[in-house]
């Protein structure tokens, strides 16, 4: 998903569905992208947008998985007996391990994120965060991602990580917003916001979205509601 794919490359079918536009997109590469927008009287809603290319096959399911890009489909939590982090040190049984995410299982409800679509930011958002606000922290790196068409034709693109922990080790977990990986965008750590809901226990990042991001959305919505509107 973090492929910046060309507005056209891929051929696009929109079906309406109760009020929202449903998108299947595939490209040539076999890689499939699927939204659901919900229409607006002003600008559609993006509730959902996953990834998967046919090329990485499920042996289990004998089909590929799904990676969530924007919308709220939590991660199934599995516990296990000890949990690697990602420093590289290892958690002992009373955690959880959920990917990038380790959490105690001893909370009656444990964190869960996902990014969710805002016309003019980026928002990550955690669930189930009991902490008070001045437990978490903030912090940036800049990573490199290999993207390309194919493996003897690769460029580099940097995808800066967001990295939240707390002081009292309870929680922690990185991110990218892949819209700005995709168009290359370097983030500037003053321009993150981090508010903490107590009463709903929601962490919320956001980072407002550079006029490229915005200018390649308006470019998919016109794209999306022209289709929508003369079906083939």
């Amino acid at each position: 998903m973090y492929k910046n794919y060309k507005l056209g490359e891929g051929k696009s079918t929109v079906v309406p569905v109760d009020g929202k536009l449903r998108v299947i997109t595939l490209y040539p590469d076999e890689t499939e992208k699927l939204e659901v927008w919900k229409q607006n009287l002003t600008v559609p809603e993006l509730l959902l947008r996953k990834w998967r290319t046919h090329k990485q096959i499920n042996l289990v399911q004998q089909s590929p998985s799904w990676e969530i890009e924007v919308g709220n489909c939590a991660p199934h939590m599995q516990k296990t007996k000890m949990a690697t982090t990602l420093e590289g040190r290892t958690a002992p049984d009373r955690y959880h391990r959920c990917g990038e995410l380790i959490v105690e299982s001893t909370t009656t409800a444990n964190p869960t994120c996902a990014y969710l679509w805002s016309p003019f930011l980026l928002v990550f958002q955690v669930r189930n965060c009991p902490w008070p606000f001045e437990t978490y922290r903030i912090t940036m790196t800049s990573t490199s991602l290999e993207m390309g068409k194919a493996r003897n034709n690769k460029r580099q693109g940097l995808g800066e990580e967001v990295i939240l922990r707390t002081t009292n080790r309870k929680y922690f977990k990185h991110f990218r917003f892949p819209a700005l990986v995709r168009l290359n965008e370097r983030m500037d750590p003053k321009l993150l916001k981090v508010k903490h809901d107590a009463v709903d226990k929601t962490l919320t990042i956001t980072y407002p979205k550079p006029s490229a991001v915005l200018e390649r959305e308006r470019e998919e919505i016109k794209e999306i509601l022209r289709l929508a509107s003369n079906p083939s």
